[in-house]
């Protein structure tokens, strides 16, 4: 086998190009260029295994993008428990959020029509987020996410529990 990137490489390779090829040669090709990335650019699409989503399974993956991003819900759940709320108010009660982040995520869920954005004209300029009556129509999901995730919290308790029993004994 030739040294990969010497001289007499490269002529092999112009030579095998340059002359019709047939299958074995072809696929000889394509270990070579693959292994020196030398043309050719090797592209994977995986295949999905499953079929298709239904027309439902396609309107829950729109629902879920609305919701989709690491703050959103958090958001949400404020705005559930205290209505109207400041944009500093928001930043000072979720730990961990930057304002760039927070600013970006409730944009975001404004222009889902999730919550909605008032601006006063003060100086300084005075800000609240509210959920509109679409947003309000969430509550009851999520109440049903936080009570499962109580209840998976419990569970894992539990399990923690039985294996530390198990060691013990």
């Amino acid at each position: 086998m030739l040294p990969i990137g010497s001289d007499d490489d490269r002529i092999f390779r112009w030579k095998v190009r340059a002359h019709s090829l047939n299958i074995w040669q072809a696929a000889t090709l394509q270990e070579l260029t693959i292994k020196c990335d030398t043309y050719m650019e090797v592209r994977y699409s995986p295949k999905s295994k499953c079929e298709p989503a239904p027309v439902a399974g396609s309107i829950v993956e729109e629902a879920l993008k609305v919701l989709e991003g690491r703050w959103k819900m958090v958001i949400l759940f404020h705005l559930f428990r205290n209505g109207t709320m400041r944009f500093s108010e928001l930043g000072r009660g979720i730990v961990g959020v930057t304002q760039k982040m927070l600013i970006q995520q409730l944009r975001d869920l404004e222009h889902h029509g999730v919550i909605i954005r008032t601006v006063y004209p003060e100086v300084p300029p005075k800000v609240e987020y509210s959920l509109t009556p679409l947003g309000k129509e969430l509550c009851p999901v999520l109440e049903g996410l936080l009570l499962w995730a109580e209840k998976r919290q419990q569970a894992i308790e539990t399990q923690k529990k039985n294996v530390k029993a198990k060691k013990t004994a």
